[in-house]
């Protein structure tokens, strides 16, 4: 179950919270507009989000100002992470992680620009059940036989030719290969991979997973929201808070 991709399990997270008694101290600030604001959830297709995120209907004070999602074509939220797109495919919030996969390798596995994938300056950090894949490219001895997956890609901002996956980072230098990147993928398609019976590109579509490499709030946001609140960030103080409204005692 996923607390904040499905707006049902905020009563099933309520009651564990009360049932366990966890309690964190937060501070309280009574404003009306950013607990309405922040009541709405993010929207897109059959996903809907809470904190950290913000976008749409939810401004900005209600997630992380670095974590403001997009809806494209109303399929999956999108999230910027180091100049480059991603689309959140599942968030298991009590572990912390999220899924993701580049929007620009959705469609064909092809990157929009050749550039390893890296998670630096971000609340994110690769986590630990990723394997990675090479993507050796421009290979003046074509491509070698046996290699798990072929992919051209000369149709992008950037010519690409003779062009394939691979778990072995070596095997480009012994086919003239002019260079090659790195992209992660889900740890737990690399046998299904290695085996045949899953092409690199539709392994990549799947994505990889993401954990938040710091303390946004999450466990304050849970007490906030036993006590009827709402979870905001404050920019100005660069820390967590809840949101009342007129009446409520928290």
């Amino acid at each position: 179950m996923n607390p904040l991709l499905h707006s049902s399990s905020f009563l099933f997270l309520t009651i564990v919270i009360a049932s366990v008694g966890i309690s964190s101290s937060f501070r309280v600030l009574k404003d009306e507009a950013k607990f309405e604001a922040c009541s709405r959830l993010f929207e897109c297709g059959n996903r809907t989000l809470g904190y950290p995120f913000w976008g749409g209907d939810r401004i900005q004070g209600c997630g992380l100002p670095e974590l403001k999602l997009e809806c494209q074509n109303n399929t999956y939220p999108q999230v910027g992470i180091d100049s480059r797109n991603f689309y959140i495919l599942d968030i298991r919030e009590m572990d912390q992680t999220l899924t993701v996969v580049a929007a620009d390798m959705v469609d064909d596995g092809c990157p929009e620009r050749i550039v390893n994938t890296t998670i630096d300056d971000s609340p994110f950090e690769c986590a630990s059940n990723n394997a990675k894949l090479t993507y050796v490219y421009n290979c003046s001895n074509g491509i070698p036989s046996l290699v798990p997956s072929e992919l051209r890609c000369a149709r992008r901002i950037e010519t690409v030719y003779d062009g394939y996956y691979t778990l072995n980072t070596s095997v480009g230098e012994n086919h003239s290969c002019s260079s090659g990147i790195s992209i992660p993928l889900l740890g737990k398609y690399y046998t299904d991979l290695t085996s045949g019976f899953l092409t690199a590109t539709n392994a990549l579509k799947k994505g990889f997973d993401l954990k938040y490499n710091r303390d946004y709030g999450q466990r304050a946001c849970w007490g906030c929201l036993k006590s009827s609140g709402q979870c905001g960030f404050d920019r100005t103080s660069q820390e967590f808070v809840c949101f009342s409204h007129q009446g409520m005692t928290l």
